[in-house]
């Protein structure tokens, strides 16, 4: 701190009916009021200021409550660098240098003068300039984030104040937090996650940022607002469409489906699953299947192979998992599965049956293997059979 003296003449007094007031202005002041003055009670105002440091300040007048108007000041001792002190009490001028100067300075000076002495404490707070964050300008939204996976680095940058910064920074919204480190002097880089913010987190997470000037003045500080989008970040599984019907299986033999391709959220994804897979009518559920991603696509896509042991529909849910194993995706699909086709149908008898003789009885069985069971005979088409034989 240092000290100051200010001294304030009256304008029509004689030496005896002159006092001398001083007090510490960043420094004391001082004026000369007349002797009736003396007599009241007398405050030099205001006793406070505070200005701030490169920034031009409005102009302060000085007054002596219970004095006389009519006094002239002047200063004893060294204003703040880059202010002045009019013979009217008007204090001007641009501060160069923050602190806190006046009440306490170890510099304390006092009026010269064999006249009486009103002394008053005044001071002079000369705060710096604030820094100002530069970039991102505030209210930007810094960008899209994903689940458990870092957000960042973001340059933030600030100018003005006293250098180095300290900076903090805070997030608004449960399942989220934010680290801020500077970089240099003027400067810090900003990173964020979202571990588990819950089923239905918001779209938008607030993300407040200060920084302080390297000082202990208040006020020496600014403070920027951001946000930051939250992808959904879930997996969808888009060729087929959910709720298609693939291609027909067979009863007994080994089934492939196409390829199933999902996009979006965290990739590579990390799994393939089957999640439920049964027949429609029966519930039976089908037992010989799995699924696999392709070869070469990155888990993007995957095929499932089974084996039905009975016909009808059968229902499949399918499932993709996101690498950060939190979110995934789930499509249902129909089976039609089908009966073999029957084996060919083969005569055993042989084609050329016995003779027979006129006038007498005749019989012989036919005999064939394949086709379905529940065979039913009949001649061909075009063809009859001899007169009085007859096909059952």
């Amino acid at each position: 701190m240092r000290n100051a003296s200010i001294v304030c003449n009256p304008l029509a007094a004689s030496a005896s009916n002159i006092a001398r007031l001083s007090a510490s202005l960043a420094a004391a002041f001082a004026v000369f009021l007349p002797s009736a003055a003396l007599a009241q009670e007398r405050q030099i105002t205001p006793s406070t200021v505070t200005i701030t440091a490169g920034d031009p300040i409005t102009p302060i007048q000085y007054s002596v409550t219970g004095g006389t108007s009519q006094t002239k000041w002047g200063s004893s001792f060294k204003l703040p660098p880059g202010l002045q002190l009019s013979e009217t009490g008007v204090l001007s001028g641009t501060p160069q240098i923050p602190g806190v100067w006046g009440n306490g300075s170890k510099q304390r000076a006092t009026f010269s003068t064999s006249l009486p002495v009103f002394s008053q404490n005044v001071t002079i707070i000369i705060q710096p300039n604030a820094p100002t964050i530069t970039s991102p300008a505030n209210g930007s939204n810094l960008g899209s984030a994903n689940l458990n996976r870092p957000f960042g680095p973001v340059e933030i940058a600030a100018t003005g104040g006293v250098a180095p910064y300290t900076w903090n920074a805070t997030i608004l919204g449960s399942g989220g937090s934010v680290t801020i480190n500077p970089t240099s002097p003027t400067t810090a880089r900003l990173i964020a996650n979202f571990a588990s913010p819950g089923a239905s987190p918001p779209r938008n997470y607030a993300i407040s940022v200060t920084a302080f000037g390297n000082n202990a003045i208040p006020q020496s500080s600014a403070t920027v607002n951001y946000t930051i989008s939250l992808l959904q970040n879930r997996p969808s599984i888009v060729s087929p469409p959910s709720g298609s019907i693939l291609g027909n299986a067979t009863v007994g033999v080994s089934y492939e489906s196409v390829d199933i391709a999902a996009s979006g959220g965290f990739t590579p994804y990390r799994d393939w699953q089957i999640v439920s897979a049964a027949m429609q009518r029966t519930g039976e559920p089908v037992s010989n299947i799995s699924i696999q991603p392709v070869p070469g696509s990155g888990n993007a896509t995957a095929r499932f192979t089974a084996n039905f042991t009975s016909a009808g529909n059968a229902t499949i849910r399918v499932r993709v998992l996101g690498d950060n194993g939190e979110s995934s995706a789930d499509s249902t699909y129909t089976i039609p599965v089908v009966s073999p086709p029957p084996p060919p149908l083969v005569w055993v008898t042989e084609p050329a049956l016995p003779g027979g003789k006129v006038a007498t009885a005749y019989s012989t069985n036919l005999t064939v293997s394949g086709g379905r069971p529940g065979y039913t005979y009949t001649t061909k088409t075009g063809t009859t059979l001899p007169p009085g034989l007859t096909l059952t």
